[in-house]
Order: structure tokens, then sequence, then C-alpha cells
């Protein structure tokens, strides 16, 4: 889990980065919805609203009103008319002899039908692929329906008192499916707001850390001393601001030794090395770079006949083991794979070699296994303090708060982490 709350700028945050996707997929599905909707024959409807009559004269219930005994019933009256048409046989065979279609049975015509009630009303509505014969089935329903239920539910009712009246007659056939508009912006709606959720979730939710805001957001006490891309070329203002960050989070700090590590293999922290060795160097600061990490597959310098093993091991002076190069930088490589590597770094030999080079050198980059291993950790004694490389979309929330707090319990200073983004590569140039 990247983060145990929500921020509303996280809600801002989350739709700035994922808009395209996002985008996307509302344009996807408003075109598959509204394109396979044009697959389906249309439906069309025709609506005929019937009022339940009191048996008042109108006089009356003008000058009095309804009571609310006489308005409950009214209401149940709609209702109970509601659900007898559709259902009577009666009334559906008087509809379709008096409709005259060729083809439409009753059974046909109940599938059309349907009656809701309204208060004191109740509509009934026709669906229909044909529109002409939906609004033509309305019209024979609008002189039907006051007529059945006078003829059958109050036969002893004088023709003077109509229990049931046309309020309002269909005023035509209205398409009601497939309509590519509304079901295209629905469909739209409902696919931008769950792909939204999603990547909300997958912020909160998720473990590997995309870009340097979730970094920062895993470790918010730990500062993030830059975003750099490696290999890097020639003059760099991301190195710059590396080493000006550096310089301030180290402080007055004489002699410096620095553990620069990782969460994982494959995280750049050979390239920080480098380059940061390399950025000093350039300031006129007088730079060792020492490779310490023995599980790498391939050293980060040259194998020598004299390394860092060697030294530890007293065969070698630290001397012998170091090479210094054209730019500045002093070197020394691992020496040769030790067979009690994950005892050499907490040894005893390493403090007093630690402790002769801090004297001699501005900063000690000391370049260590990842932080996954058991060797991988110096003691605070040993080192100034650590810098940790993290690699966007490759390095995790929780190993990373496991490597800080690993770090903490053993009184180790982070000084702070660094993104390194791995360079892309350039199009080659035409001949």
């Amino acid at each position: 889990m990247k983060s145990e709350y929500l921020t509303l700028s996280d809600l801002g945050r989350v739709l700035k980065k994922r808009w395209m996707p996002i985008l996307a997929v509302t344009l996807i599905l408003a075109v598959l919805v509204a394109g396979g909707g044009l697959l389906f024959h249309a439906v069309w409807e025709s609506t005929s609203v019937f009022y339940v009559r009191n048996f008042q004269s109108d006089a009356y219930l003008e000058q009095y009103g309804l009571t609310s005994s006489q308005l409950a019933v009214i209401q149940t009256l709609a209702k109970d008319y509601a659900e007898l048409l559709p259902q009577s046989d009666v009334f559906l065979d008087r509809v379709v002899e008096r409709a005259g279609v060729v083809g439409l049975d009753r059974s046909t015509l109940r599938d059309c039908l349907r009656a809701l009630p309204d208060g004191t009303s109740f509509r009934v509505t026709v669906s229909h692929t044909d529109a002409q014969l939906a609004l033509h089935l309305s019209r024979v329903i609008e002189q039907e329906v006051p007529l059945y239920i006078q003829e059958t539910v109050w036969p002893n009712l004088q023709s003077a008192h109509t229990s049931v009246t046309l309020l309002r007659a269909s005023e035509g056939a209205v398409k009601v499916f497939p309509r590519p508009a509304l079901f295209g912006s629905i469909a739209a709606a409902a696919g931008a707001l769950l792909t939204y959720i999603y990547f909300l979730l997958r912020f909160l939710f998720g473990n590997r850390l995309e870009d340097e805001e979730e970094i920062v957001r895993a470790l918010p006490d730990v500062p993030l001393l830059s975003s750099l891309t490696l290999p890097h070329s020639g003059a760099d203002d991301a190195l710059t601001a590396l080493r000006t960050a550096y310089l301030a989070a180290l402080g007055k700090e004489d002699g410096a030794v620095i553990g620069i590590s990782s969460t994982v293999m494959g995280e750049g922290k050979e390239e920080l090395a480098l380059a940061l060795a390399a950025s000093l160097a350039a300031a006129g600061r007088s730079v060792l770079l020492v490779d310490a990490d023995w599980h790498a597959a391939e050293p980060m310098l040259p194998v020598t006949s004299a390394g860092l093993s060697e030294v530890l091991g007293g065969s070698a002076k630290s001397s012998a083991a170091i090479e210094r190069g054209k730019d500045g930088i002093a070197r020394m490589s691992r020496g040769k794979v030790p067979a009690t590597g994950a005892d050499l770094l907490a040894c005893p030999a390493m403090a007093a070699c630690v402790t002769a080079l801090r004297a001699e050198y501005d900063d000690v980059l000391l370049l260590l296994p990842t932080l996954e291993h058991a060797d991988a950790t110096v003691p605070a004694t040993v080192l100034s303090s650590y810098l940790l490389a993290v690699r966007p979309r490759i390095c995790c929330a929780k190993p990373l708060r496991g490597a800080a707090s690993r770090l903490s319990s053993l009184s180790c200073r982070l000084l702070g982490t660094v993104a390194v983004h791995e360079a892309k590569e350039l199009p080659s140039e035409p001949t």
C-alpha cells in the first residue's frame, strides 16, 4: 500500500497523471455503445393517460373537493385498473378486434402493453418496433378503456357517471430504444468514472512507485535529493542539483563516508555512484569510489590484483588497491569475491580501513549490496550516511519503507533518496 490516507490534492493528481487512459476508455465505450445501438431495431412508445373520476358531480367537487378517504379510494381504483387491463383477455380481445391489424393477437398485444398507476390516474403505454402501429393501438385503447371499465366493473352505473375518462391522449410515438446519444453519453460517463476509480484505488493500494511524488509519499520524512536520467551526457543540470542537495544535506561534515544502495537490483545504484563521484570531482572535491558489492554479477569497477577484499583480508594495503584516474576520481575495486563476503562489511578491518580513508578524501562513496541482502548494511560507526537509488516503476513502497526502517533500527542515517530514470534509446541518425 503506497499510502494510508487520501487527500483532496491526490484526487487531482491522479486525474492529471491518468487523463489520457481515462479519456481513451471514455471515447471507446461511447463509440462502442452508440454504434452498437444501431444494430438493434428501434422501439417506439405511445402513452395515454386516464383519469379515475369520483361519482360526485363536477360542480360538487369544484366546491367541496375530495376528502382523504375519497382520495384513497380513487388511488386504489387507479392501481386496480392498471393491473386489470394487461391481464384481462376480454379487454385485449376487444382491442385486437377493433384495431383490425393483421397478425396481431392477444398474446402479442399483452407483450406490447404496459399500465402503471399515477395517483388518481393511470398510464397505458404501447411499445412496438412500428411507430405507426404503436400510435394506432393507443388510439384504439383510448376508446376502449373507458367503455370496458364502465361495462365490466360498473355495469349498473348510469352512463352519465363514467368512472374513467381520457385525461391526455397520446401525442405520438416516441423512440425509446436505441438512443445512441443518450446511451453513448451514459456509457462514456460510467467508463470515465470507473476508470478513474480504478486508478485511484491503484494509487492508494498499489505497491509499485510510479514517479517522484509517490517516492516522497512513501517516505515523507526522507528528502528526495534529485531526479536523474542516467547514463548522463556531459554537463547535466540534474547532476549539479544532486551535488548541491547532497552537500547541503551533508552539512559541514568532513571526510564523509556515504553508502550507496537500493532496495533491489536494477535501480541504478552503480550509475548513481559513478555520476555522483564525477560531479563531486568536477567541483574540486577529492573523491574515492569503492566497490563493495560482492553480490553483483558484474563489478562496477574493473577488478584488479588488489581490491577491497584483499585489503580487508590483510593481503594488500589500501594504497596499493587505489587507482587514480585522469578525471580526478580515486577508485578501489571490490577485488576477488570472498567466500565470507557477508562478514567483511561489519568486520573490524572495514572500520579501520574506512577511518584511514576518510582522513584522506572529502568524500568516500561506498557502493553496497542491495538492502535485500543481510550483509548490505554497514554499522553506523563506519558510515556517515546512506543514499538510496530509487527507480520508479521498479521500486515498491513496502520494500522501500522496510529498508528505511531497517537503517533506522541500526541507527544509520538516511541522507536521502535519488530517483534514477533510465535514458531512452535515441533513434539512430540516417546515414
